[in-house]
């Protein structure tokens, strides 16, 4: 379980270099127009965004965000919503495997996990083969 941290990472990583990447910075960033529509959608929690790239949690918000919402249509030009539900789960078995609580991870939560992780791999590496928008 430990491990899904690192598949995550390196699934948010691609998405940040497609989506969000800044040539000039050499580094990930919003484009601005999206934060307008998401003002004038009245979406809310991405205010800190502007002047720093989320981090932890915050990024699946991001995430969120820019594959829709039923306040605002999809911005992101390759990513859909298929990826962003399968990240969040992913990032759910994730805090699940950094954060045990004494519980004992299953063979079959531990399979599971290992199927969303697969599934999220094969989606982004579908989706990021051509815009979809």
């Amino acid at each position: 379980m430990s491990n899904v941290h690192g598949i995550l990472e390196n699934i948010l990583s691609l998405i940040w270099k497609t989506e969000c990447w800044s040539a000039e910075n050499k580094r990930p960033h919003i484009p601005s127009e999206w934060f307008s529509i998401w003002s004038t959608n009245d979406e809310r929690g991405f205010d800190n965004w502007r002047t720093r790239f989320p981090e932890g949690g915050q990024r699946l918000r991001l995430l969120d965000l820019m594959t829709g919402t039923p306040k605002v249509d999809r911005l992101a030009t390759y990513i859909t919503k298929n990826t962003y539900v399968l990240a969040n789960a992913v990032q759910g078995f994730r805090d699940f495997g950094v954060h045990p609580k004494a519980t004992e991870v299953t063979l079959e939560t531990a399979f599971s996990a290992l199927h969303v992780c697969i599934e999220l791999a094969a989606t982004i590496t579908d989706e990021l083969k051509k815009p979809s928008r």
